[in-house]
């Protein structure tokens, strides 16, 4: 089984006395079998974060070309 190895460092002693200005933020994953409503929810989730004022990302990988080159 291959184990996790973050590129950069989740915790350092010098980064431990200067205050932070990152913000928190969360990934979320939606799976399922096709025509299980992924892309619904997706949508659905984005318009509700969206209207409680947080900010949204949406990221699609440059090797997916299914339906058109963004």
């Amino acid at each position: 089984m291959a184990s996790f190895k973050p590129s950069i460092p989740l915790t350092s002693d010098s980064a431990a006395s200067v205050p932070s200005t990152r913000t928190s933020g969360e990934v979320n994953v939606i799976m399922g079998p096709m025509f299980a409503g992924q892309t619904t929810a997706l949508l659905r989730r984005i318009k509700s974060e969206g209207n409680n004022g947080r900010n949204v990302a949406m990221i699609k990988s440059s090797k997916d070309t299914r339906y058109a080159i963004d």
